[in-house]
């Protein structure tokens, strides 16, 4: 593959006439792939998390590569050429190829693929440093779903123990899903009523917290607490080191699946109780 060339002779003068595929071939390689490829309930200590890599891996081979692999990865320098791209990306969120967040998305992307050639000695600057990101890509396509307290409270009483649980943390604390699914019984306190936040959990490995500010310790509301008590003393899963909502399928050794609770459970009677489509971010802005 041209992106093992490339990384072998990285300090020829051959480099400066590679193409932009040849680099984003390497940088899936040596940045993307690692952080795919992590195992099933193992730790990812990877730069990114798996569920992004997967994404970066998609923006590469269906819109980044397809646009740009046949440039030399000198000429994205060139003035010309960053006003392209600057239109490519004005054009996919105008015309709708792109949601705005994800032309947001492909353009971060593409300034960490830049930064990288920088590091490889590829490029002497990023050219992203003067490419603007289109007007609107942050915004949001649709006002996040809320639940009004009359209806979250309607919610709760609706669930089993474990769900109720979740949606509990979810509702109460602001949780992320990875934050809430990454508790262990030893992050809590149930005597001070407090938690600390230690890992979360995405798409069956365990991660970092998202931020540092992640893992301050929180007081938990008393509904939380009771919540709690009821399931430790329902699951069989109760010791220290246990995971707070791990899974049967498992025996124990990860924790149930966000998304699989939520479609096989959660989301089923929330429609059932003519609250509509809700899903983990819901709790977290209606928070």
């Amino acid at each position: 593959r041209l992106a093992y060339r490339l990384s072998a002779n990285r300090e020829s003068d051959a480099v400066t006439a590679v193409t932009m595929s040849a680099v984003l071939d390497r940088y899936e390689r040596e940045l993307i792939e690692p952080s795919i490829n992590v195992t099933l309930g193992a730790v990812d200590n990877g730069r990114i998390s798996s569920l992004t890599a997967r994404a970066y891996r998609s923006y590469l081979k269906c819109w980044i590569s397809p646009r740009w692999g046949k440039y030399l990865i000198g000429d994205m320098v060139k003035p010309q050429v960053r006003s392209t791209l600057e239109t490519w990306l004005a054009e996919l969120c105008d015309t709708g190829k792109l949601a705005p967040k994800s032309v947001r998305s492909v353009g971060s992307l593409l300034r960490l693929v830049f930064r990288q050639s920088v590091k490889w000695g590829y490029l002497v600057s990023n050219p992203m440093e003067f490419v603007d990101l289109p007007h609107g890509s942050s915004l949001r396509q649709a006002k996040p779903r809320t639940l009004t307290p009359a209806e979250y409270l309607k919610l709760l009483p609706l669930y089993q123990p474990r769900e109720r649980l979740a949606i509990k943390i979810a509702g109460w604390l602001g949780t992320r899903r990875s934050e809430g699914f990454g508790l262990k019984w030893q992050d809590l306190d149930l005597n001070r009523e407090v938690v600390t936040f230690r890992q979360g959990f995405v798409s069956g490995r365990i991660t970092r917290l998202k931020t540092e500010a992640s893992r301050t310790e929180m007081s938990i509301p008393a509904t939380v607490t009771e919540a709690l008590l009821d399931w430790k003393e329902k699951t069989p899963y109760s010791a220290p080191g246990d995971w707070v909502f791990a899974s049967p399928a498992t025996r124990g050794k990860r924790p149930f699946w966000p998304d699989s609770m939520l479609a096989n459970y959660i989301q089923p009677i929330a429609k059932a109780a003519g609250l509509g489509h809700i899903g983990w971010h819901t709790f977290r802005h209606s928070f």
